[in-house]
């Protein structure tokens, strides 16, 4: 799962969602040197990774791409599943969308100076492009995939994939619906299993 993935699996609380937000940049055990929510959030997003990455219906996903993307096919079926949480948010939650958004932009402005470094370079790009509103339509979802390819140590062709998403875009679709309420029930019983472990 990607960013939105991650942040609106946090349950609605603003210091778990901003540790599952930050986790890709916290590595090993350098979650101990968070606290409360924000940790929680961190251990939650590794979970959600692991258990995203060996899941057939997502590696269902992958396999559409995998003879063209290779190893980077995970990441693209990330973005893909945000643009149909994006799209279909309603379904979901019952804030809308750009609420959602502006919330967790807000509560990202206020911690920014206790998250890792290079969570603080990314937040000024994502808040300026509006990323997690970018995902719900194709071409901003393209648009997010030029750049994380100019990000890439070697040039990428990441971007070039919404054109598999246009060819089989009702099957990566209904991947997405039948995993998301999966997702979303084992990061519920993960969280509150962090809890107790975490004696919060």
């Amino acid at each position: 799962m990607n960013f939105l993935a991650h942040v609106y699996l946090s349950d609605n609380i603003p210091l778990r969602a901003i540790g599952n937000f930050i986790a890709d940049s916290v590595k090993g055990k350098d979650y101990l040197n968070y606290h409360g929510e924000m940790r929680i959030g961190i251990l939650l997003h590794r979970k959600i990774d692991s258990y995203t990455d060996g899941h057939p219906i997502f590696r269902q996903s992958v396999r559409r791409l995998f003879e063209q993307y290779r190893h980077y096919s995970p990441v693209i079926v990330d973005m893909f599943y945000d643009h149909f949480l994006a799209k279909y948010f309603s379904q979901f939650h019952s804030v809308k969308l750009e609420v959602f958004i502006r919330n967790f932009y807000l509560q990202l402005e206020d911690h920014l100076s206790i998250l890792p470094k290079s969570s603080q370079r990314i937040v000024p790009i994502l808040l300026s492009e509006n990323w997690f509103l970018k995902y719900k339509t194709i071409e901003g979802l393209e648009e997010i995939l030029v750049q994380m390819d100019k990000r890439k140590p070697r040039q990428s062709i990441m971007h070039q994939s919404i054109r598999e998403l246009l060819l089989d875009y009702s099957d990566f679709e209904n991947d997405f619906f039948q995993f998301m309420p999966l997702i979303k029930t084992y990061a519920k019983h993960q969280a509150d299993d962090l809890l107790i472990k975490n004696n919060l």
